[in-house]
């Protein structure tokens, strides 16, 4: 009998174990991160945390082996349907990980022993058992610190070295939002002159920036560009006191992570570790466009380090004239296939044609030209590259599907001006209702509501139907919608789509916002 119990345990208790794992290593193995997440109402669904709780409590009622029997299989059942369905969370396979999972084999193993050899009751037995399966992956992440700070150490080292021998010209770029595009525009416009290593997509942690190096930066590179993020204090210095930038991009700060920073001057302080960490006459590039980024001018100069700061900035100024800024631009003209805006560039006046349809894109723009320009790249090239950008994947990509439905393609990451510059391109769209999914902005800590509360103020100006993952941005989402479109709650992406399939007409318009694999993956069929 306490094998067959065993066994009935056993399968629901990987599934937990799969399940915390996966959203540990999401998480990137950090605590802080895992325990903001848990404090959603999502976070807590999606970690079981209700059924964990369930169990518990059923097994501390000392009940007969029939009754947990059949209450672990039914949690075995739901294990067997997610299986079923493609819905099981599991991890990527990593070394990290490997090690993990063997800590947290020591939490079955030692179930099994105890309820074998009969040294404790069975309520006991399983209680343990429940207990070593939420402890021993956090156990698993300790024990393998110091793996990781091994791993550190040789990457660091590596990277110090490749990057003496090679010496390229290192620009470093920062800010809640615009990165990963402005790192692309750049890598894209530089390449027509020099031989440019970038970072990968949003690989911009220590791992992410200094692997690239390590593995691919070479004698034949002139130019590094790399991504460089933080969820605090420190992160960015200890990247950047490696690459050692000499030139940086401040893209923009805004309320962002602040649940894991503590606040919004935690965090302007994490993005001016990459100022700081400039070489002496290095070039500073700041988006004038976010005020809070251009407080950055004013402490650069202040450093002693003889640093050069230009400001872009996009705006309405009709003549494109006077102004304090070093690149001025103004959009002209807002097409379907493109966005045309004339720029002004110290003395250089242009117009440029791009692919663009997001105004939003034309302040990373604005930036990439002005350093483009210092950096001796003509304006032949960058004419030519800006109608030809390449955006990544599920960022602001628009496409026509059947029965003549826009769906624009939002789902690479969100923030507030990500998702405000998002509505701008659904509404601008002429016919047919707007139609938005959407998962939230996560990690806004008390800045949440209000933030969720504007945007829902935004979106009730012309949204028709708004479908939301996440329930603990509800009433805030609400509260600023006020009624002026439909506001519904799905968690289930499956039951997303089945929505969609039934309500979506003829030359609608469908924004996803924030990451929804499954709802990109049908309307991508």
């Amino acid at each position: 009998m306490e094998i067959f119990i065993f066994l009935s345990w056993l399968p629901q208790a990987i599934q937990q174990l799969l399940t915390w794992t996966y959203w540990l290593q999401i998480k990137e193995y950090r605590l802080d991160r895992f325990f903001s997440f848990m404090k959603l109402r999502e976070g807590r669904l999606n970690l079981g945390v209700v059924g964990i709780i369930i169990k518990i409590s059923i097994i501390l009622l000392n009940p007969n082996f029939l009754l947990l029997i059949f209450v672990f299989l039914i949690f075995d059942t739901i294990f067997l349907k997610n299986i079923l369905l493609g819905n099981l969370r599991r991890p990527e396979i990593t070394e990290r990980i490997k090690n993990i999972w063997l800590v947290c084999l020591f939490s079955l193993i030692l179930t099994f022993c105890f309820l074998y050899f009969n040294k404790i009751s069975i309520s006991k037995t399983f209680f343990l058992g429940e207990i070593l399966l939420i402890l021993t992956p956090f156990l698993g992440i300790f024990l393998t610190i110091p793996l990781v700070r091994r791993a550190k150490r040789m990457e660091r080292e590596k990277a110090i070295k490749v990057i003496s021998k090679y010496n390229p010209i290192t620009i470093g770029i920062t800010g809640s939002y615009g990165k990963t595009t402005t790192k692309d525009f750049l890598t894209q416009i530089l390449s027509t002159k020099y031989n440019v290593l970038s970072t990968l997509k949003n690989q911009n942690t220590f791992f992410g920036v200094l692997r690239r190096v390590n593995n691919y930066l070479n004698k034949d590179h002139q130019f590094l560009v790399a991504e460089i993020g933080a969820y605090k204090i420190g992160e960015i210095r200890e990247v950047a006191e490696i690459i050692k930038p000499e030139a940086a991009f401040i893209t923009g700060i805004e309320p962002q992570h602040l649940d894991i920073f503590g606040n919004i001057e935690n965090l302007k302080r994490a993005k001016f570790e990459l100022v700081e960490s400039l070489k002496d006459g290095g070039m500073l590039f700041v988006n004038a466009n976010s005020y809070l980024a251009l407080e950055f001018v004013e402490r650069a100069e202040k450093l002693g380090k003889n640093i050069k700061c230009f400001t872009y900035f996009v705006g309405n100024d009709s003549k494109l004239g006077d102004h304090k800024y070093s690149a001025f631009s103004k959009v002209e003209i807002l097409r379907d296939d493109g966005i045309e805006f004339s720029i002004k560039v110290f003395d250089e006046r242009k117009k440029i044609k791009t692919n663009i349809v997001s105004k939003s894109f034309i302040q990373n723009l604005t930036g990439v030209i002005l350093a483009a320009r210092m950096f001796g790249i003509g304006w032949k090239e960058i004419e030519r590259e800006s109608k030809k950008l390449y955006l990544p994947d599920g960022t602001l990509n628009i496409t026509k599907i059947k029965k003549g439905i826009t769906l624009i393609d939002d789902s690479y990451n969100s923030s507030f001006s990500g998702f405000k510059a998002a509505l701008e391109v659904l509404f601008s769209v002429s016919s047919g209702r707007k139609i938005i999914v959407t998962t939230g902005i996560i990690e806004l800590g008390k800045e949440s509501d209000t933030v969720h509360e504007n945007l829902g103020d935004l979106i009730g100006k012309n949204a028709d139907i708004v479908i939301l993952r996440n329930g603990d941005f509800f009433k805030p989402l609400s509260k600023g919608i006020k009624g002026r479109c439909e506001l519904i709650y799905i968690r289930d992406q499956e039951r997303i789509i089945d929505y969609l399939e039934k309500e979506i007409k003829e030359k609608d318009s469908v924004l996803i916002e924030g990451r929804l694999p499954k709802v990109v993956e049908y309307f991508s069929k």
